[in-house]
């Protein structure tokens, strides 16, 4: 059931974990599988978890849905209708809910009516998964490469859904600085309203990783990766693009309302296997296994792990640390959660990294620089 908003009620978002893709890519350590033929168990388990979940949050005004992954766009379109049907009857969603779609190119192609079926949906924003438009960066990426056929996608998916934000990746071995130019070029022209970039990490337990191991592939030293990433932020940002958290560039009023939920630190349910939660300052994560996920579901037990309640010193951690990649963090917010006065706790280090140029404080927040920003895991660890 959609009701309108109210402004009483408690507000939260809704990430959906699709854990199946045609292939694994090299670098991503994000729980997914190649065995399609289970997708109608995974929604069976889904429905279940959703059903569950409706005993416990059913006074939740819920206002984003995500669906992540994965790739969700491989489910068939009926799937996907069932999981929302349920969710609308389980929950009380917001009429303005953003509702985003993790889409990646081939899929866009293959099936001709998907972006037109989404929209009719009620999905109203898009996560493109380019990562690239070099077919060399692509390969080395293990990704679908046809930069035609990528581009048409997207150009395709701009017809039905203007909400787009399209995920890119830098500090890739062998890239430069004019590859960064012209796939930036390509979407600034589009005017593609949210850019994600994201620096390639080499996860552990990654094809990618293994061959760092093997010294088959060298990472790109620290100071190749900040110039590649002081590019990207000065050409978007040139071009009228928010900067609102380390990896994400909006113009205004496209910033994610989902991702704004974890930095923000608000609450949010987490469904299907490996997926998040942070509700009522509890945490906790699902299983990491879709066979254990389906089974506990079929027996109408909730697939948790690891769930615990939120200590002062957890949060204290949270917020900085999410302020840090945001924002900034918020003063006033630690107070009230925690009664720590953040500027006299920290006092030594906030004067060290102002005058160093890495951060700057203000009344009620302290936030990081543009130097500060690249830094800011660093940061985070050596000073708080």
């Amino acid at each position: 059931m959609k009701l309108k908003n109210n402004k009483d009620s408690h507000k939260a978002g809704i990430y959906i974990h699709i854990p199946f893709c045609r292939k694994k890519c090299g670098y991503c350590d994000f729980y997914s599988i190649t065995n399609l033929n289970i997708v109608d168990k995974f929604s069976n388990s889904i429905k279940k978890e959703i059903k569950i979940y409706n005993q416990l949050y059913n006074t939740f005004l819920f206002d984003t849905i995500y669906f992540g992954g994965g790739t969700p766009s491989l489910l068939e379109i009926k799937v996907i209708e069932k999981i929302l049907n349920c969710l609308y009857k389980n929950f009380k969603i917001d009429t303005n809910t953003e509702i985003t779609f993790e889409v990646n190119p081939e899929d866009i192609i293959e099936k001709k009516d998907l972006i037109n079926n989404l929209k009719k949906l009620g999905i109203n924003r898009i996560s493109f998964g380019m990562q690239s438009l070099q077919k060399r960066h692509l390969n080395f990426l293990n990704r679908f490469n046809n930069i035609e056929k990528i581009k048409f996608a997207l150009e395709k998916v701009l017809k039905y859904i203007i909400n787009v934000n399209v995920d890119i990746i830098h500090s890739i071995p062998g890239m430069n600085l004019k590859d960064i130019s012209n796939t930036l070029k390509y979407l600034i022209k589009l005017n593609i309203p949210h850019i994600s970039s994201y620096s390639l990490i080499y996860e552990e337990e990654t094809p990618l990783f293994l061959k760092i191991e093997q010294k088959k592939v060298k990472p790109l030293d620290s100071d190749e990766e900040y110039e590649q990433y002081n590019f990207i932020k000065e050409i978007l940002e040139s071009n009228n693009y928010i900067h609102y958290e380390i990896s994400n560039f909006a113009k205004k009023g496209y910033e994610s309302k989902h991702n704004l939920k974890y930095w923000n630190f608000q609450n949010y349910l987490g469904l299907g296997p490996s997926s998040h939660s942070m509700m009522n300052l509890v945490r906790w994560n699902n299983y990491r296994n879709i066979i254990k996920y389906n089974i506990l579901l079929n027996n109408n037990r909730l697939p948790i792990e690891n769930e615990y309640k939120l200590s002062k010193s957890h949060i204290e951690t949270e917020l900085i640390y999410l302020g840090l990649r945001s924002s900034g963090v918020d003063v006033q917010k630690i107070k009230y959660y925690t009664g720590i006065n953040f500027k006299e706790k920290y006092r030594k280090s906030i004067e060290l990294l102002t005058k160093n140029g890495f951060a700057k404080l203000f009344k009620n927040k302290f936030k990081l620089t543009k130097e500060g920003f690249f830094l800011a895991d660093e940061i985070m660890v050596r000073y708080f």
